[in-house]
Formats: structure tokens, C-alpha cells, sequence
């Protein structure tokens, strides 16, 4: 099945985002608005704030060094708030028609998965969840997408990978994407993923299912879940030695290809801040 059949009709009416600087503002906006809302900082007591995503990220770090990540983190009342910052440098890439291209296919695979077909293509059309991670005592309240939901009412993440045709591609996949895959289903708390295995050229081949579960035993000899987990956990042990104020905000860098993340203190006159008015007030 050709995933690409569409595209321009969809790119055409605006189906697809192609400004990620603001949807993650505005995401981050209504996230706190709903923490807000629901009380969930009172209900929870988490030490951390997040997106899923960037703590999936720093979850993989040690084993996948080769992409590079800010967070910016600011302490109230208690709780830290953690951000990530786009990474300029490739900013300008993700705008590029192929990858609007990937995100169709993506968005298309989802739909015929979920049997969606008859509904238009909008990929701001998105299921969110708020939930608490407990990562052995560093409490995070994560704010993750939902793909789908199957039969047993249980989250499953859906995801497209390139045809495995070499030992080389069979390596990248073991090492890198599968690490992915777990890292992000782990803050998720997914069981489940569906994978679309597709040409480079965007035909669907077929599509298979994984176990969360069973991906750290296949990819043992590879990288360790349990390494992964104690790298996050000495990385929010590290956050909350370095942050000793309230309401100024820290940047937390780790470069591509080091062993170790640097972390400075923004300068109180660029009146940064990562948290909104509404927020902070009572």
C-alpha cells in the first residue's frame, strides 16, 4: 500500500503542522492548564514536570549518544519544571517537504490501523494523558500522546520503521530504535507497540506487533534497561543538586557524542521563564 497517496491534498489543507515551535508552546500551555485545573501537583506530589518526550530522550542517552538535547528547568513551590529547547541546528531540516511527507505517512498508517480511513487526515487532531511515574523515588508527572486505544481498553503506540534488508540495518534497528521504542513506551506506560514496516519509499510492507516487555531481554546484548533507568535517575539527582532557587531557570546540556551534561544558570535579567502567569498565580 502506497502511503504517500494524498499528500498534497492534505499539505494543501493545512492537515499537517508546520510550525513545532508554537503547537509545543501551545501543548505546554494546556498542559499546565489542566495540572492547574485538576489539582494533579496536590493529587500526585511529583518532584518533576515534563513532557514524555524529553524524559524518554535523557532515558536512551546512555546508550544513543549521537543526538543532542537542552532542558530547561525552573523550581517552584517544590516541584521542578523541566522543558526542551529545540535544537537550532536542525530546526530548519524538520521543515523540509520530506519530512512533512514522513509525518503524512505516519498520520495515514495511524489512521488505517485505527480504521480511521473515512475521517479527513489532520494531524492536530491528537490524544493526550497525563500520568505519574514512579522512577525508583523520582516521582514525574508526564504529559505522553496515545496513538490508540485497543480492546482491553490498554494504550498502544504505533510506529513506522524502514525495511530490515541488511545485518548493518538489523544493528541500527536493535541498537537505536528499539531503545526508542522502550524509552518513550516506558514513560508512556505502554504494553504494547504496532509496527509498520515500510519501503524507502513509503509502501507499506506489513505490519507486526511488539511486547514492551520483551524488547530489553531481545536487545540485551545490545544496551540495558536497567543502565538506562540509572542514568535517568542520577540525571534528576544531579537537577535537584544543581537548581538551589526558586523561579530562575537552568539549562541542561548534553552534546552529541560527551559523556556528560553541563548545566548553567540563566541569567535572572533575560527574565526567562518557563512557566505562564496563570500558572504561578494562586
Amino acid at each position: 500500500m502506497d502511503l504517500e497517496i494524498g499528500f498534497n491534498d492534505c499539505l494543501q489543507n493545512y492537515g499537517l503542522i508546520d510550525d513545532y515551535g508554537l503547537y509545543r508552546d501551545k501543548k505546554w500551555e494546556h498542559f499546565l492548564q489542566a495540572i492547574k485545573d485538576n489539582n494533579l501537583v496536590d493529587k500526585y506530589k511529583p518532584e518533576f514536570v515534563s513532557f514524555g518526550g524529553p524524559v524518554a530522550d535523557i532515558l536512551a542517552t546512555v546508550y544513543d549518544t549521537s543526538i543532542e538535547w537542552k532542558i530547561s528547568a525552573e523550581k517552584t513551590n517544590d516541584v521542578i519544571y523541566l522543558f526542551k529547547s529545540r535544537n537550532e541546528r536542525v530546526r530548519g531540516e524538520y521543515f523540509t517537504k520530506q519530512s512533512l511527507r514522513r509525518s503524512y505517512c505516519g498520520l495515514k498508517f495511524l489512521h488505517l490501523v485505527t480504521d480511521r480511513n473515512d475521517n479527513e487526515l489532520n494531524e492536530s487532531d491528537k490524544c493526550f494523558a497525563i500520568n505519574c511515574v514512579d522512577f525508583v523515588g523520582h516521582k514525574v508527572l508526564t504529559l505522553n500522546e496515545f496513538d490508540a486505544i485497543d480492546d482491553d481498553n490498554k494504550a498502544v503506540d504505533i510506529k513506522m520503521v524502514q525495511r530490515i534488508s541488511s545485518a548493518k540495518d538489523q544493528d541500527f534497528f536493535v541498537r537505536k530504535k528499539l531503545l526508542r521504542f522502550w524509552s518513550k513506551a516506558c514513560v508512556q506506560g505502554i504494553d504494547r507497540l504496532v509496527i509498520g514496516n515500510i519501503e524507502s519509499n513509503n509502501y507499506l510492507l506489513d505490519i507486526e506487533e511488539r511486547k514492551v516487555e520483551d524488547i530489553p531481554e531481545d536487545c540485551a546484548h545490545k544496551w540495558s534497561d536497567i543502565n538506562c533507568l540509572n542514568f535517568l535517575n542520577r540525571f534528576f539527582a544531579f537537577v535537584k543538586s544543581c537548581i538551589t532557587e526558586e523561579k530562575v531557570v537552568f539549562e541542561f546540556h548534553f552534546r552529541s557524542g560527551e559523556e556528560y551534561v553541563v548545566c548553567h544558570r540563566i541569567h535572572p535579567k533575560c527574565k526567562s521563564t518557563l512557566l505562564p502567569e496563570f500558572y504561578t498565580q494562586s
